[in-house]
């Protein structure tokens, strides 16, 4: 009876993890290529707009308490 020895299934394992690694790079690759082309395309109709817009800066009045539990001052007058 055959038994392969551990150096050799080590390297069938080592070969299947190598191919399996560099098809999911060529995967992420093509979906970047993909999406860059996409976003050129699109700069191509639209032209450069910004990705984001920036927002109005917020008032110190517009900021909850985050610090514990909301406090109350109570008088006793």
């Amino acid at each position: 009876m055959f038994t392969p020895k551990a150096n050799s299934k080590y390297k069938r394992v080592k070969k299947t993890q190598e191919r399996e690694t560099g098809d999911a790079v060529k995967v992420q690759l093509a979906r970047r290529v993909s999406l860059l082309a996409v976003a050129s395309y699109d700069r191509q109709i639209y032209g450069n707009r910004p990705v984001f817009t920036p927002k109005a800066p917020i008032s110190s009045t517009q900021i909850p308490n985050l610090i514990g539990n909301s406090t109350y001052v109570y008088s006793t007058a």
